[in-house]
């Protein structure tokens, strides 16, 4: 399961609350594209970055 928020604050209250969890960090997209090694999930991430950094659309 993946998540995508907006933090909003300085990382200083950000600290992992269970077993599940074993760190929490901030890192770029492109960072984020490196480190996943399934290709469908990398392509998936990329195709949802992108379509947040282009202009939307009026309706």
């Amino acid at each position: 399961m993946m998540f995508l928020v907006e933090y909003i604050g300085t990382g200083d209250d950000l600290l992992p609350i269970d077993e599940e969890v074993s760190r929490v960090e901030f890192v770029t997209k492109e960072e984020l594209l490196k480190r996943i090694l399934v290709k469908e999930t990398r392509e998936f991430l990329r195709s949802v970055l992108n379509s947040l950094t282009e202009p939307r659309e009026e309706s």
